[in-house]
């Protein structure tokens, strides 16, 4: 009887065990996939063109380098 006990105890920790671990992989992975869209959204967020326009240039700018004429 007692040899069935132990058994039975050792059945019972092993399975915990293997919820226990089981549990804490599914948790790894939900928040590395939560930490993944939340980078997603915040390196790049979402933008939409409608369309596109070219425009007449109403400004000139000088940049460094740039050899100007008098």
């Amino acid at each position: 009887m007692q040899i069935l006990n132990k058994k039975r105890m050792a059945m019972v920790a092993i399975v915990l065990v293997l919820l226990y671990l089981g549990y804490r992989i599914h948790d790894a992975r939900s928040y590395a996939a939560m930490l993944r869209e939340t980078t997603l959204n915040a390196i790049a967020p979402p933008v939409s063109i409608l369309s596109l326009q070219p425009v007449q240039a109403t400004e000139s700018i000088t940049l460094p380098g740039t050899i100007v004429r008098c």
